[in-house]
């Protein structure tokens, strides 16, 4: 299952989730960080509705 992709960019750790045509986009509302356990949890909590469809 395809969730969230994390690519270190910049010195910091940037989101990308997939979208209805299975494309990888960067997500916005997750500030990037250099703190990988902080993008994480976020993902995890998952509060825009992005990750976690059914």
């Amino acid at each position: 299952m395809h969730i969230a992709r994390f690519y270190w960019e910049e010195n910091q750790w940037k989101v990308y989730a997939r979208d209805e045509q299975s494309s990888w986009n960067p997500v916005d509302v997750i500030t990037p960080c250099s703190d990988f356990e902080n993008v994480l949890e976020q993902v995890e909590r998952d509060e825009a509705g992005l990750f976690w469809r059914t």
